[in-house]
């Protein structure tokens, strides 16, 4: 038998994490919210068993998404990443992204295309 998969979700906006939630739990996922990077550090840290993926604002107030990434792939290797933000362009370039990462979903989005880019990312890192 398969183990659920983990997805962390970390956004500032309430509604958005709980629109992910409801999006992800029913393809089977299990779901963890943080409000920000710190509390996800922290969540990160007292669970007990793996985290597949996190799906992570870059904007957050405290610990942005790619310092709190950093933070979490020194204690967990293997997890995979997925950022959203309503930022782009040049301001992407800037912090090292672009809208057609692999690992990049611009907001606002179709949920089933965050569904399609959790799953192709959980594939690789299973693989």
């Amino acid at each position: 038998m398969m183990r659920t998969k983990t997805i962390l979700v970390v956004d500032g906006a309430e509604g958005v994490r709980r629109l992910i939630r409801d999006v992800l739990a029913p393809e089977g996922w299990s779901v963890l919210e943080a409000r920000d990077g710190s509390e996800a550090v922290l969540m990160a840290e007292r669970h007990d068993g793996p985290i597949d993926l996190v799906l992570a604002d870059v904007d957050m107030p405290c610990v942005d998404g790619f310092a709190f990434a950093r933070r979490l792939l020194r204690h967990r290797r293997r997890v995979g990443l997925l950022f959203i933000s309503a930022q782009s362009g040049d301001e992407l370039r800037r912090i090292g992204l672009s809208d057609d990462a692999p690992n990049f979903l611009p907001k606002p989005f179709r949920t089933g295309d965050m569904v399609r880019k959790a799953a192709a990312i959980l594939e690789a890192a299973a693989n």
